[in-house]
């Protein structure tokens, strides 16, 4: 594989890391697979906190340059999965190409989108010394 090709794989996420801190769970999207892949990712780990009784969740995007139609739709689903089992869904640190994309779609008035991590948690009422612990992995 050329250092191109290397480069170009990295920048797209290929899973979802699962981090639990109060009663919020954060999916954190790190780097690597194909857009419908990613989008089965995040449907599947969307679907897994809701059956484990999560019902505010953080996609935080941290990791991620870009951002499908996929992931989009994916993020679509998790919002409503989320809102009709009277949950919440809000995304966090989102590179500024998915940020305009989402303005340009007018998403960014649907979701709640938070600039960082502990704005989120505050949002859900996370105090600041339980945001700054670690959490559990999920």
């Amino acid at each position: 594989m050329s250092e191109q090709e290397s480069s170009k794989d990295e920048s797209k996420p290929r899973s979802v890391s699962r981090r639990v801190i109060n009663d919020v769970m954060i999916l954190q999207l790190v780097e690597g697979a194909e857009p419908f892949e990613t989008a089965r990712i995040l449907n599947d780990a969307v679907t897994l906190a809701i059956r484990d009784g999560y019902r505010k969740v953080i996609l935080d995007h941290a990791h991620v340059r870009y951002a499908s139609s996929q992931t989009a739709g994916a993020i679509c689903s998790a919002y409503t999965g989320l809102k009709n089992m009277q949950g919440e869904c809000v995304l966090t640190c989102l590179p500024r190409s998915v940020s305009e994309a989402f303005r340009m779609n007018k998403m960014d008035q649907i979701l709640r989108i938070f600039k960082t991590l502990p704005e989120a948690l505050e949002y859900f009422g996370v105090p600041q010394s339980d945001a700054a612990a670690p959490g559990v992995e999920g």
